[in-house]
Parts: structure tokens; sequence; C-alpha cells
């Protein structure tokens, strides 16, 4: 059996981008990739089937704390985000948040996100 090279992205390099050439070359070859702060899924179908796991936790909620900010305005603000929020406060306010991100809404954002420098 051929093991799969497992790619590593360096999220705390300030140039990172997740348009970058190493993204999408890392994505090609593996659903994975290991970073400063665990791993990082690059492939929908697997993110999809793993957001959908019982004991999934969302891992950037600890991102303050990992590096060094347990208090102050910083790590509130940041647990107060949608993103780093679980379970059923999580799917209150996605519920909430949903109509705001329609197909058509999301499509019509989709140049201005093609023209970025980054790409």
């Amino acid at each position: 059996m051929n093991a799969t090279a497992i790619p590593h992205l360096d999220l705390a390099d300030p140039a990172f981008s997740i348009t970058s050439k190493d993204v999408k070359a890392a994505r090609e070859a593996n659903w994975y990739a290991t970073t400063p702060y665990g791993f990082a899924i690059l492939r929908y179908e697997q993110l999809s089937r793993l957001m959908k796991h019982p004991k999934l936790r969302q891992g950037s909620l600890q991102w303050p704390a990992h590096n060094g900010i347990v208090e102050g305005p910083l790590a509130e603000w940041w647990k107060s985000w949608i993103l780093n929020k679980e379970g059923e406060e999580h799917h209150r306010l996605r519920r909430l948040m949903n109509p705001a991100f329609s197909p058509k809404l999301i499509a019509g954002l989709v140049p201005a996100f093609r023209r970025s420098p980054t790409n």
C-alpha cells in the first residue's frame, strides 16, 4: 500500500493565503494537511462528513489560549463569534444568519473574490 504524503501549511506565516498555490497543491495531494494549530481539512466532502460527527470540536475556539491570550477583550470577542460556537447555540445563530448567505447573494460576490490580489 502506498502512503499518501501529508502536506504541511504554515498558517502562522504572515504571507499565508488560503488561495495560494501551496494550498491548491496540498488539496490535490491529500484531503487534509498539518498546520501549527492542528489539522486543516482541504476538501468539501471530507469536511462535510466530519462536521456531522458528534465528537468533532471546533478547534479555532482555542486559538487565543493557544497563543497565550486567556482573558481580556480579544478572548471575549473571539468567544462571541458564531464560528467558535458549538451545539445548539451555533445552530440557533446559523438559522438566524442563513438568509444573509443565499446562493444568489453569494454568486454576486464571486467575481470580487476572484479579483482578489492573492489569486
